[in-house]
This record gives C-alpha cells, sequence and structure tokens, in this order.
C-alpha cells in the first residue's frame, strides 16, 4: 500500500475539526438571524393588520353616517331607483 508521504493526518483531522465548528457557529448565526427578521415581519403584518381593522371600522361609521343621510322609501323621500 503506498503511504503518503509528508500528510500529518491527526493536524488535517484538527484542521476539518476547526471547519465543521466554523460551519455550525455560521448556521447557528444564520439561523438567529432568520429568527428575529420572521419576528420582524410578524409585527409588521400585526402592525399592518391592526391599520387595515381601524380603517374599516372608520369607513363602517362614515358608511352608516352617509346611509343616516339618506331618506328611506317610507319617509316619501324620492327612491334611488329609476
Amino acid at each position: 500500500m503506498d503511504r503518503i508521504v509528508g500528510v500529518d493526518f491527526e493536524q488535517h483531522t484538527w484542521d476539518s475539526l476547526g471547519t465543521i465548528l466554523e460551519m455550525g457557529h455560521q448556521l447557528i448565526a444564520d439561523i438567529k438571524m432568520i429568527s428575529h427578521q420572521r419576528l420582524e415581519v410578524e409585527k409588521v403584518q400585526e402592525d399592518h393588520q391592526a391599520e387595515i381593522d381601524d380603517l374599516l371600522k372608520e369607513k363602517s361609521i362614515e358608511v352608516e353616517g352617509l346611509q343616516e343621510t339618506i331618506p328611506s322609501k317610507g319617509e316619501g323621500g324620492a327612491s334611488l331607483k329609476n
């Protein structure tokens, strides 16, 4: 069997382990960043939904006010139908 000359297998093993640990550290950092970004997205979505709900409430109140100003058929007012 041929031997590879000048290769320190123990050093090669430690170098490989160091690379694996660096990759693991980077994966953990990426997971934390993604988690933080997901929380930010959820907060923005909640804020937008609250804004939409407020706008719908305002428009609903506005529509109710307009409906009260339109005379109904029973009040002798003109019909909206042609």
